[in-house]
């Protein structure tokens, strides 16, 4: 990474007291060298914001689930810091544990973190001139991130996948993605499942698959040891963008072992020699590109541009900045619901619980602003993961002090409230269930899903004094003024 504190000992192999030593902890480019499942736990610890699924189908995945402002810790000290700005889609055998898919490594909006304020970009330009390397201005699509990985059946016969970060057969844009590849109809999900080829069977019978050289492609690439990344875009699975027909655009081509990014000019050529659509470059009204070096005035331009989601600036070794433009956040109704002088809680409150605070961020007016938006995040997030794993906890203790499920239901209705007997019956199916079909899942997770879905149904009501009442938390607010203690007070206050 550009100004990680890698770069500066990257030509240093032979100080064991350094943590980034190239070959042995980081790649050629700077990106964390992953190898198994254990290295990501240990950068995990005790947080609460990742997941971690068991799919019963041959991997586990680790993604992160909501961001604090501990989550990727900034500025990168540690090797752990940068293995963390990975997990946002590892794919692991779930015999062996060894790490067999990468996805994009963890980035951020400019003007999010100090890392990517504008003067640090402009340096990076600066720097990667000098080095003689390129800067990409590339367009930013707005579809789901689709990344092909080689599954095993009982028959050890291999399929093709293509996978979401939390894994593939199960969620929408895995099966557009699939069904668009593959030209699969609407079937059962049993016939589904048997309707995806074997790799034997594609390659006795390539020239009947319409995507043929996507999935010979994917394979050459997988089994040269990269992970392709690649966006899915259609008008069945619309976001803001409207597309008239299903796309699959390659936009990254990765190392799986240390992450190194393959560069975006050998990449195109690539894609051309598989005839692969693959993710373009912005062209800009500059009076003489050749001599433009300023990001402010890039971003300028980007922020201008109309139906269109924005840029990704990318540098020779990989390292990314997003950049939205002003009518992609307006679409969103974001900013106007945020502005210093209106303030609607229960957009804030729907920010968060949605995830979609680190695209705001950036175009808030203040620092203020910023902090009191992250502060509110960070507090949200925590509250639900207490008041979640407290749930769980309770209903998995009153499972075991009832013998039947009649007696189960007599004690939920007896000494809880409906909305919270809904919630307590739900989480013990799910513990049921998890326990017939003797899977391994995540069931805090789960757990935290559901908890955050029915906040969430409340949000969308305008109902914010009965969300914070059902998370027990009378003084959780998103506030003008937080030091301000009138401004705290809520008609709970005398009860606690």
């Amino acid at each position: 990474m550009l100004d990680s504190p890698l770069c500066e000992n990257s030509n240093n192999t032979s100080n064991s007291n350094d943590p980034f030593i190239v070959g042995t902890t980081v790649g050629s480019q700077g990106w964390p060298i992953i190898k198994n499942l254990d290295q990501c736990l240990n950068a995990i610890g005790d947080a609460k914001e990742f997941n971690i699924i068991h799919d019963g189908k041959g991997f586990i995945y680790i993604s992160y689930r909501r961001v604090t402002s501990t989550t990727f810790p900034s500025p990168i000290s540690t090797v752990n810091d940068l293995i963390r700005r990975e997990l946002r889609g590892l794919a692991f055998d779930s015999e062996t544990k060894q790490l067999v898919s990468r996805c994009l490594h963890k980035f951020f909006n400019v003007e999010e973190k100090e890392e990517t304020k504008m003067e640090r970009v402009q340096q990076n330009l600066e720097r990667s001139i000098q080095l003689g390397k390129k800067m990409h201005v590339l367009d930013k699509l707005d579809g789901s991130l689709a990344i092909p990985v080689l599954q095993k059946n009982e028959l050890n016969e291999k399929r093709l996948r293509f996978r979401t970060k939390q894994g593939f057969g199960h969620n929408s844009t895995s099966r557009g993605c699939e069904k668009h590849i593959y030209g699969l109809r609407e079937v059962s999900d049993e016939e589904y499942e048997k309707h995806i080829p074997s790799v034997d069977e594609f390659l006795k019978t390539s020239k009947s698959f319409k995507f043929g050289n996507v999935i010979q492609f994917c394979l050459d690439y997988i089994e040269k040891g990269m992970t392709p990344v690649f966006e899915f875009c259609s008008p069945d699975y619309k976001i803001v963008i409207i597309y008239e027909t299903p796309s699959l655009n390659l936009i990254a081509l990765r190392d799986t072992f240390n992450g190194d990014y393959v560069d975006f000019d050998e990449m195109t050529c690539i894609a051309q020699e598989y005839d692969l659509n693959c993710v373009k470059a912005t062209h800009f009204d500059f009076i003489d590109t050749s001599t433009c070096t300023s990001v402010s005035e890039i971003i300028s331009e980007i922020k201008k541009k109309h139906d269109f989601e924005g840029c990704v600036l990318r540098f020779w070794n990989g390292e990314m900045y997003k950049v939205k433009s002003d009518w992609y956040s307006t679409m969103h109704f974001k900013k106007q619901r945020l502005e210093f002088n209106y303030v609607n809680e229960s957009h804030a409150w729907w920010l968060v619980l949605e995830g979609g605070i680190d695209d705001l961020i950036p175009i808030l007016n203040t620092e203020e602003e910023k902090q009191r938006l992250m502060a509110f995040n960070d507090r949200l997030g925590h509250v639900l993961g207490a008041f979640s794993e407290n749930l769980l906890k309770q209903v998995k203790s009153i499972l075991e002090e009832t013998k039947t499920q009649k007696e189960f239901a007599s004690h939920l209705n007896t000494n809880f409230k409906s909305g919270l007997r809904k919630l307590m019956f739900d989480v013990a199916r799910m513990i049921t269930d998890q326990k017939k079909e003797e899977e391994i899942t995540d069931l805090d997770a789960k757990v935290n899903t559901l908890v955050k879905d029915l906040i969430l149904r409340l949000v969308s009501q305008n109902k914010i004094e009965d969300a914070r009442t059902f998370l027990r938390d009378p003084t959780l607010s998103y506030q003008k003024d937080p030091t301000s203690s009138s401004q705290r007070k809520t008609q709970f206050d005398d009860e606690e």
